[in-house]
């Protein structure tokens, strides 16, 4: 499908949302991992996909996608705010084959965006991001355009993998106006693995993001306005001691990896086996 792009995969032709869900949906596939199986979902006027409070429970995958780009994944349909929100468990965004990954770029704030909406909304866990290229076209060695977001944004968001200790988990996360990955407060037990953050797809050549490689302990504040204050930013871990378990962090305007105290206290995050 294309949704929010003309017919000829090029000119934006915004709907409001992209794909919206909400409450408790389980069990759906939005792409594929095949060429055929894949939506062009770029130029919507708010969220390409958005996934609201309490929105998924269980086996959730989205595959497969050119989301913020046009049909070839190179040129840039973006829309204005982030390009995916998760408010929701256990949702696969990408997968360990070629087929899976997602390709998504150009969008006015965040990427991924993976945050639970509410104190009282049950929290974003278990979500996985695997094989995806954020910030770059679907090549893995291209800025298709700048733009003013964070790769992959965690709030208040518990127990979700970004990556992974085998080459096909990776995601690149490169090119992107601000942070590849920041961590807000209230998030927590986060694994941030294997991935290549401020380089392109060859491990080798710089593809930097604006902001700061890694990012833990900012604050956020929830759709009611509620402050995380209480709720700290701990016990994440970025890289790790296991083989293929350390990122590559480099050529970052903002620096490497950058730990926070603003209203969110980043305390016992272990950072091990990276490249800086």
């Amino acid at each position: 499908n294309f949704l929010g792009i003309d017919a000829g995969g090029t000119f934006a032709k915004p709907n409001y949302f992209g794909i919206f869900s909400f409450g408790g949906e389980n069990g759906n596939m939005i792409g594929g991992t095949t060429p055929q199986a894949r939506n062009i979902i770029s130029g919507n006027q708010y969220t390409n996909i958005a996934m609201a409070q309490e929105a998924v429970a269980n086996a959730y995958f989205i595959q497969g996608n050119y989301i913020g780009t046009d049909k070839t994944g190179s040129g840039p349909v973006g829309n204005t705010p982030a390009a995916m929100g998760l408010d929701g468990l256990n949702i696969v965004l990408g997968g360990t084959t070629a087929g899976a990954r997602n390709v998504l770029a150009v969008n006015g704030s965040e990427k991924v965006s993976v945050m639970t909406a509410c104190t009282q909304c049950i929290p974003a866990t278990g979500n996985l991001i695997q094989g995806n290229y954020i910030g770059t076209d679907a090549t893995g060695t291209v800025r298709p355009l700048f733009d003013s977001g964070t790769g992959v944004f965690l709030a208040a968001a518990n127990g979700n993998t970004i990556g992974g200790t085998t080459p096909a988990a990776r995601n690149i996360l490169s090119g992107n106006w601000m942070a590849g990955v920041e961590l807000a407060g209230g998030s927590e037990n986060n694994l941030v693995q294997g991935n290549y953050i401020g380089v392109d797809v060859t491990g080798i050549q710089a593809l930097g993001n604006h902001g700061t490689g890694v990012t833990f302990g900012t604050e956020y504040y929830d759709q009611n306005h509620v402050h995380y204050t209480g709720a700290w930013c701990p016990n994440n871990t970025i890289g790790g001691e296991a083989p293929g378990a350390g990122n590559v962090i480099s050529n970052n305007t903002g620096g490497g990896i950058g730990i926070a105290g603003l209203g969110s206290h980043a305390m016992y995050n272990v950072i091990a086996g990276n490249l800086i």
